[in-house]
C-alpha cells in the first residue's frame, strides 16, 4: 500500500509541474523513461545477482504501476498522438527536406567529446562562430588554461562522489554513465553502435541535438555526484583538522571549491553575460527585446470577440521559431499565444496534436469575410 501511495503521487506530481502532457513533446517523455528503464534494469541486475529475487519482483511491480499510471494520467493526449507517432517520426526524420541540415549531420555536430562531456560542456556552438559573430560573447574567457584547470574539479568531484555512494544511490553510477554514452554520440568510444542506433532508429532522431536532450541525465547525475564530492572534502578537512593546523580547514576548502565551480566557471550567471546581447551581423539576436504595442490592441480585440474560435498565425513557420523585425529583434514561438488564451496553431512543430488541429482548418476552411 505504501508503495501505491508512492507511485500515485509521484505520477500526480510529474503531471502537476507538466512534464507530460500536452505540454511535454515525446522527445522528453523519451528521456524521462528512458532513466527510468535504466535505474529499474540496473536494480534488477543487482538484486538477480544477489539472488534476491523478492525485491526483483516487488521493483517490477513497482514499475508497472507506475506505467499503468502514466497511462490513466495521461490518456487524454495518448490516444490522439500515438497513432500519429509513425508520420510524427518520417516528418522528423524528414527535416532536412524544409529546414537545417540533414539529421546525421546535425547529430555528428552535436555530439560531445569525453573530455567536455564530464566537465558538462563540449557543446559546438558555444565557441563557435557564424559569419564574423560569436554565438556566446563571453566564452573565449574559457579557454584560459585557468577555467580548464577549474573545469576539471567536477569530474574530481565526481569521481570523489562515486566513491561515497552507498545502497540504492548505486543506480546513480548506470544513469549517469548512459548518459555520457550518449551525448557522446558518434565519437569513441564505441560511437559506431550510436550511429547506427540514430540511423536505423527514428524514435532516436528526434534526439538529435544530443546534448540538449540527453545531457539532462548528465547533469542530473553531476550535481548529485558533485554534492557527495564535495561532503567527502569536507569530511576528509574536518578528519584531518589537527594535523594541517589551520583553523576551519573543513570550511575553506569546501568554500573555495563552491567558489570556483559556482563563482568563476559560472560567472556569466552573476555577470548577466547569460542574457545575451546581439552580435555582429545578426548572429545572435539581443534577448532583451520589447513587444510592439499592436500585439497589446490584439490582445483587447481577442478578449471583445466572442464564441468558440481557433487562431490561424500565418505565414506558418517551418522550424518552430519566427524571425521578427522589432525594434531589437525577436527569434522564439509565435508571440500571439502569449496574448491570448484561445489556441493559436502557428508552426508545424512536429506534434501530433498540432498536425490535427491543423488538419481542421483543412476540412473546414476559413471564409474570406472572416478574415
Amino acid at each position: 500500500k505504501k508503495s501505491f501511495r508512492y507511485i500515485a503521487c509521484l505520477q500526480l506530481l510529474w503531471f502537476s509541474l507538466g512534464l507530460f502532457g500536452t505540454q511535454a513533446n515525446v522527445q522528453l517523455t523519451l528521456v524521462y523513461w528512458v532513466a527510468i528503464f535504466i535505474i529499474f534494469i540496473s536494480y534488477s541486475l543487482h538484486k538477480i545477482s544477489k539472488h534476491d529475487f523478492s525485491s526483483f519482483f516487488n521493483g517490477t511491480k513497482f514499475l508497472t504501476f507506475s506505467i499503468i499510471f502514466f497511462g490513466l494520467l495521461n490518456f487524454y493526449w495518448l490516444i490522439p498522438t500515438i497513432p500519429q507517432l509513425t508520420s510524427y517520426f518520417q516528418h522528423y526524420s524528414g527535416l532536412a527536406e524544409t529546414a537545417f541540415s540533414p539529421n546525421i549531420e546535425v547529430y555528428i555536430q552535436n555530439s560531445v567529446f569525453l573530455n567536455g562531456a564530464i566537465r558538462l560542456m563540449g557543446y559546438w556552438a558555444f565557441n563557435g562562430t557564424w559569419q564574423g559573430g560569436e554565438y556566446y560573447t563571453y566564452a573565449s574567457s574559457y579557454s584560459s588554461y585557468l577555467m580548464i584547470i577549474i573545469s576539471f574539479l567536477i569530474p574530481a568531484m565526481v569521481i570523489l562522489g562515486i566513491r561515497k555512494l552507498k545502497s540504492k544511490a548505486l543506480l546513480l553510477i548506470p544513469l549517469y554513465f548512459a548518459g555520457l554514452f550518449l551525448i557522446k554520440g558518434v565519437h569513441s568510444p564505441l560511437g559506431w553502435i550510436n550511429e547506427y542506433v540514430f540511423t536505423n532508429f527514428s524514435l532516436f532522431q528526434t534526439g538529435r541535438n544530443v546534448i540538449l536532450t540527453w545531457g539532462l541525465l548528465t547533469a542530473l547525475c553531476t550535481s548529485l555526484l558533485f554534492g557527495l564530492g564535495v561532503g567527502s572534502i569536507y569530511e576528509w578537512l574536518s578528519k584531518h583538522s589537527k594535523t594541517i593546523k589551520l583553523p576551519f580547514i573543513n570550511i575553506i576548502g569546501v568554500s573555495v571549491i563552491l567558489f570556483l565551480v559556482i563563482g568563476l566557471l559560472g560567472f556569466p550567471f552573476f555577470t548577466g553575460d547569460i542574457i545575451r546581447s546581439p552580435t555582429a551581423n545578426i548572429t545572435t539576436v539581443d534577448a532583451r527585446f520589447e513587444v510592439p504595442e499592436y500585439y497589446y490592441d490584439f490582445k483587447k480585440f481577442i478578449e471583445s470577440e466572442q464564441g468558440d474560435f481557433r487562431i490561424l498565425a500565418l505565414p506558418l513557420h517551418k522550424a518552430g521559431n519566427g524571425f521578427f523585425n522589432w525594434t531589437h529583434g525577436y527569434v522564439g514561438p509565435e508571440p500571439l499565444v502569449y496574448f491570448s488564451n484561445n489556441p493559436v496553431v502557428y508552426s508545424n512543430n512536429l506534434s501530433p496534436m498540432f498536425k490535427l488541429l491543423g488538419e481542421s482548418f483543412g476540412n473546414h476552411p476559413i471564409s474570406k469575410q472572416s478574415i
